[in-house]
């Protein structure tokens, strides 16, 4: 078990509903932080999905999984350099495995592939893409994942 002290910081993604005054986290964010920090000592309220419709979500994006581990092929900001790291890391420190990161940026170019301002995102995800399917060994494939030898 991990344990942190005073000194050490743990960073964890808690979003704040101004209307009901709660903080929240989604049930995804909450997963890959356990499994990033270890066991979390707070008190977890789930909701059943009969009472999501009485929350507003709005305000928020469909922020993917990949994104929220700061993954960006926002032009000008990350290099291919610097996109790959970022996989690597996610993938090296088990935050997601290659399974979900292909189906977030697969997703994506499904999203935005025939819109022409999205041109050269719909290419770094491809590179991005081939990058995934010769990085590491065949620890970090994730359940429901095909691949050749």
């Amino acid at each position: 078990m991990q344990i942190l002290d005073k000194s050490d910081k743990c960073m964890i993604p808690i979003n704040h509903c101004e209307t009901c005054n709660k903080f929240f986290i989604g049930i995804h964010s909450l997963i890959a932080t356990q499994k990033k920090y270890g066991r979390l000592f707070i008190n977890v309220q789930l909701v059943e999905p009969e009472h999501t419709s009485q929350i507003d979500y709005s305000a928020f994006s469909n922020e993917s999984e990949l994104h929220r581990c700061g993954y960006n092929v926002i032009a000008n900001k990350y290099s291919a350099i610097e996109r790959q790291d970022i996989l690597s890391f996610i993938l090296d420190y088990g935050i997601m495995n290659k399974f979900g990161i292909r189906r977030d940026i697969e997703k994506a170019i499904s999203l935005f592939n025939n819109r022409p301002n999205y041109h050269n995102a719909v290419l770094k995800w491809k590179d991005d893409l081939a990058f995934i399917d010769t990085y590491g060994n065949d620890s970090s494939i994730g359940e429901g994942e095909l691949y050749k030898r």
